[in-house]
C-alpha cells in the first residue's frame, strides 16, 4: 500500500538475465471484478540504446469472496402459550474479502406469531405484527468489513392454540452479493419447547348467608372452576 519495492543487481552481464518475485497481500476492500496492474521498470549507470522496452507490466483480475457463518440463540429456550420469546441471530464475516449488502432471512415458524424485529445499523422488513407467516428479512447496506459482525434480534409470540411440549425451530439464513465460498455455514437454527398452562379458580357459594343464630341450616353449596387462559 504505497511505496516501490527495489531489486539490484550488482552487474549483470551482456545475454545475462535476473529475476525479483514481489509478494503482496490484495486488500479485503477491493471490489469483485477489479483489475490490478503490477508495473515494473529496469534502469542501470549504463547508458541503454533502447530505453522503450525498460518497462513491463501485467494484469491482474480480482475475484472477491466472503465466507459469511451464522449462530443464533432464543431466550428463554421454554416459553409458556401466549409469552414471547426473543432470537438473536449474528453473521460474521470470516473474509478474505468484504461482503457487500448483507441480508439475514427468517421466516415466522409455525406456532409463532410475529411481534417486532431490529438490526444493529440495519434496517428489517417486517410482517404485520401478529403475523403468524411470512419473512423478516434483515439488511445491511454497504461493507460488512472482514472480521465484521451483524446482529439481528427479532421477538416472537407462542401461539396460546399449539399443543403443549411441542418444540418450535426458528430458522435463518444469511447472504450477500459477494461470492461466499462455503455456504454450509449460512444457515443457523434455535429450538423453542412450548408450555401450556392455564390459570384456574375456584369459587364457593354458599346458600342461605348469612344465616342467623339458633337457626336450622339449609346450606347449599356450589363449586365453580375456570380457566383464564392464557
Amino acid at each position: 500500500q504505497g511505496g516501490r519495492p527495489r531489486g539490484r543487481a550488482a552487474v549483470l552481464a551482456a545475454g545475462a538475465s535476473a529475476s525479483f518475485s514481489i509478494t503482496v497481500n490484495v486488500l479485503p476492500s477491493v471490489p469483485d471484478g477489479s483489475t490490478i496492474a503490477a508495473t515494473a521498470t529496469i534502469a542501470s549507470a549504463t547508458p541503454d540504446a533502447t530505453p522503450g522496452n525498460n518497462m513491463a507490466a501485467e494484469m491482474t483480475s480480482v475475484g472477491a469472496s466472503a465466507n459469511l457463518s451464522l449462530a443464533s440463540t432464543s431466550e428463554p429456550e421454554t416459553v409458556n402459550a401466549g409469552e414471547t420469546v426473543t432470537y438473536t441471530v449474528t453473521a460474521t464475516n470470516l473474509g478474505p474479502s468484504d461482503a457487500v449488502n448483507l441480508a439475514i432471512v427468517t421466516p415466522i415458524p409455525a406456532g409463532m406469531s410475529f411481534e417486532s424485529a431490529t438490526a444493529d445499523g440495519g434496517t428489517c422488513s417486517v410482517p404485520d405484527v401478529g403475523a403468524t407467516s411470512g419473512d423478516v428479512i434483515c439488511t445491511w447496506a454497504g461493507v460488512t468489513p472482514a472480521g465484521g459482525t451483524r446482529t439481528a434480534v427479532i421477538t416472537l409470540r407462542a401461539l396460546t392454540t399449539i399443543a403443549d411440549g411441542s418444540l418450535v425451530a426458528i430458522d435463518s439464513t444469511v447472504s450477500s452479493t459477494t461470492i461466499d465460498p462455503d455456504t454450509t455455514n449460512n444457515i443457523a437454527s434455535g429450538g423453542v419447547t412450548i408450555v401450556q398452562i392455564a390459570d384456574l379458580s375456584l369459587t364457593i357459594v354458599n346458600v342461605p348467608d348469612p344465616v342467623g343464630p339458633g337457626s336450622t341450616l339449609v346450606s347449599s353449596s356450589y363449586a365453580s372452576a375456570s380457566s383464564a387462559g392464557p
